[in-house]
């Protein structure tokens, strides 16, 4: 049975380095494998050195650290599964929760009133989720985690939410034939750079190269530069124009039933009009279906870029984005008829995301506090 180093054993440890002892025989003389003594050194070494007192307090930091991940309560597993029926990931329910010192404090008449809209939204599910997607990404939050109340905790007793934690609780729900585990983003193919031979003639007028792009907007020092694509539908049959700003990372997307060039160029001038003193470039893919970017600059003020020819990891937001998309619309399923309204319901879930690039944020909190745009102010108008 394993048991923790002793502070006489880390005493040792310290001499031991001291004198210049290898690591094996350290091992050898306390009975301890190899792999114990070098964990030991590499965990409780700073810049002074190993230190067996110093080493003692780090360990004792650490048990004391471990002790206190919540232990997952009926209360704590419902707000878990709403999060995860909004598709939030394990890391961005723990990242959400504990970037503002939360924990979980439910009384006996809270926890009536969560039961009760348990069951108002499994019985009135499709009617719930109507009413969900119109109303602002601040009162989501609200209906999602206002039930239970929260409470800081002071600093001196942190409660941590760890996302493995949610994933044990997956597992188990899964062997239990539960069906939680089908909102995790899915694991697909291995991406890899595609190299071969750009084509000079790429039938784009007037085609600004991304090399031209400034440093600035290359650095994302500069809000208000966005970039553009189209995803595709089985055997090609329709298709979703999508925009992503680079700083909040905001996601914006029409369907359209085909790719032809003045479509997707109406779609994307509908969706960036309401932010139209917030746009200052696109950079676009190089498919044909982008070259009005022309008439798009001239509507919106803006400038557009090109990245080189198969090189998609050039606008590699966008490119990620998308494939956050696909968990909503499949490359197996096509995208011939598909409603603007079903396409917002998976964009308003992208968007309410807490991204940990954004310090756990929401894009739609980010894109509100550089604009005082809402997401309600983001509703287009049908083409």
């Amino acid at each position: 049975m394993y048991k923790h180093l002793t502070s006489e054993e880390r005493h040792y440890i310290a001499i031991g380095i001291k004198q210049g002892m290898p690591k094996n025989k350290i091992a050898q003389h306390l009975n301890r494998s190899h792999s114990t003594i070098i964990r030991e050194i590499k965990r409780n070494t700073d810049k002074r050195g190993y230190r067996y007192n110093q080493a003692d307090g780090f360990a004792q930091q650490r048990h004391q650290a471990k002790s206190k991940f919540i232990k997952l309560t009926i209360e704590c597993k419902r707000l878990i599964d709403n999060c995860l029926n909004l598709d939030w990931s394990p890391e961005q329910i723990c990242g959400w929760l504990n970037s503002r010192d939360l924990c979980i404090n439910m009384n006996n008449h809270q926890n009536a009133i969560f039961h009760q809209l348990d069951n108002f939204i499994k019985h009135s599910h499709s009617f719930a989720m109507t009413i969900f997607h119109k109303i602002t990404h601040s009162a989501k939050l609200v209906i999602l985690l206002i039930i239970p109340t929260y409470a800081k905790v002071s600093s001196n007793n942190i409660t941590q939410l760890h996302h493995e934690s949610i994933y044990r609780y997956l597992l188990k729900d899964k062997a239990n034939g539960g069906l939680l585990y089908q909102h995790l983003k899915h694991q697909g193919r291995s991406y890899r750079k595609c190299y071969g031979y750009a084509h000079n003639h790429t039938g784009i007028p007037n085609r600004v190269d991304i090399d031209q792009r400034p440093e600035a907007v290359n650095n994302r020092e500069v809000f208000g530069h966005w970039e553009a694509d189209t995803i595709i539908g089985k055997t090609h049959k329709g298709a979703i124009v999508t925009l992503d700003e680079r700083i909040s990372k905001l996601r914006l997307a029409y369907p359209l039933n085909s790719k032809h060039k003045n479509g997707v160029s109406a779609a994307i001038n509908t969706l960036l009009q309401p932010v139209k003193n917030f746009v200052h470039s696109i950079t676009y893919d190089n498919g044909k279906e982008f070259a009005g970017h022309g008439q798009i600059n001239k509507s919106i003020d803006c400038k557009s870029y090109f990245a080189k020819p198969y090189h998609s990891w050039e606008r590699g937001q966008n490119e990620d984005a998308n494939g956050l998309l696909r968990q909503y619309f499949p490359k197996t399923m096509s995208l011939i008829n598909i409603t603007y309204d079903e396409v917002k319901i998976a964009i308003d879930k992208l968007n309410s995301r807490p991204r940990k690039c954004l310090g756990f944020k929401t894009p739609y909190q980010v894109f509100f506090e550089r604009t005082g745009i809402d997401d309600r102010q983001l509703g287009v108008v049908h083409l």
